[in-house]
């Protein structure tokens, strides 16, 4: 693939699903700490803050709040994190908790050996989800292009270079021949 820093070549857009699935969307990752054991912590959790901080905090406050009122002397907070910060928060032990996608996940661990806790399991249309999917957009009557064989070697642009969906795993499948 030719990418070059941050501008990625352009690919006429017309929807091809390459509906490959993944298990665990979300995972929620423990950063070791004794920030259950301290009375009157603020215990942070941190958010892969996906579609912005403000819908971040939305979202996951309830769950800070609910924690706050079960666990007596703990107060949570919920801490939106964007892509780009993630690995400096995990580093800075700036969160004691972080919900975030699986390829974040393997990073961290493998980094700094952070550890799952549970998994999420996402509500969807059609029930309930722990799986997500890619999707490559072609221009449909391109000469060039006709399967995910046909990409290799090819350019073309991410919504984001860290983000798991939007880039790794198709690129991955590219490089592959489509397996």
């Amino acid at each position: 693939m030719k990418m070059n820093s941050g501008t990625y070549a352009r690919l006429n857009l017309s929807l091809s699903l390459i509906g490959i699935l993944f298990v665990c969307f979300n995972i929620i990752l423990v950063i070791p700490t004794a920030a259950l054991g301290a009375n009157d912590k603020i215990i942070k959790i941190g958010v892969l803050a996906k579609r912005g901080p403000v819908r971040c905090l939305e979202k996951w406050s309830p769950t800070a709040d609910y924690l706050t009122k079960a666990l007596p002397g703990k107060t949570f907070k919920i801490v939106p994190i964007d892509f780009e910060q993630i690995t400096a928060m995990v580093e800075a032990g700036a969160v004691d908790f972080l919900l975030t996608n699986s390829s974040f996940y393997v990073e961290l661990e493998i980094k700094y050996g952070v550890n799952r806790i549970a998994t999420l399991k996402n509500k969807g249309l059609k029930g309930t989800r722990t799986t997500f999917a890619g999707i490559i957009f072609y221009q449909k009557n391109h000469p060039d292009i006709q399967s995910i064989h046909d990409l290799k070697g090819k350019s073309f642009m991410a919504v984001k270079e860290t983000s798991f969906g939007g880039l790794a795993y198709g690129l991955a499948k590219i490089q592959r021949g489509g397996h």
